[in-house]
């Protein structure tokens, strides 16, 4: 109890004090891992109460194959129906992560030459085309389906972040 009464004090001083005295020059917020900038804030763009249409968010039609080596079986497309939190936690890697941005399955074992411009051949290659197509087929390397990784909050499902960013940024 004495923290907390340390703190409401502290926190009354300040409030206290006039903007000269205390300016706010930065504001951090720290969140728990896979909470990503997309999926967090990724809609602000649509506008509304908490979003912002000057944010170079989600339009609606960033999509991913669900298998591209078989177009025809279609893709996901990012929703704003995404989970408070998800129910499995993706896989973090190196490989995973290349292979989501560069939607290609890596090969520690190439036998291409390294003047490959594919990340996931020539794993010094930065020339690769990172259109971010990858991440449902990462998904179902992990048994699972991508549409977790296709969605994205709404601005008014997170209103104090998407307040935060709007006020600070």
């Amino acid at each position: 109890m004495l923290r907390i009464s340390a703190v409401f004090c502290l926190l009354l001083a300040v409030s206290a004090a006039t903007p000269r005295e205390y300016p706010i020059k930065h504001v951090v917020v720290l969140m728990m891992e896979n909470r990503s900038y997309d999926h967090m804030l990724g809609w602000m763009k649509k506008g509304g109460k908490y979003g912002n249409p000057v944010v170079d968010g989600l339009t609606g039609n960033e999509c991913n194959l669900k298998d591209p080596s078989r177009p025809w079986l279609g893709r996901i497309c990012v929703s704003h129906s995404a989970p408070d939190n998800s129910v499995y936690d993706p896989n973090h890697s190196y490989v995973q992560t290349t292979e989501r941005i560069f939607s290609c399955l890596y090969n520690v074992n190439a036998t291409q030459p390294n003047n490959s411009t594919s990340p996931c051949v020539n794993h010094a290659s930065i020339d690769g085309n990172p259109n971010m197509g990858g991440f449902v087929m990462s998904a179902k390397t992990n048994n699972q389906s991508g549409e977790t990784e296709m969605s994205a909050q709404r601005p008014s499902d997170v209103p104090i972040i998407t307040t935060l960013a709007n006020e600070f940024t």
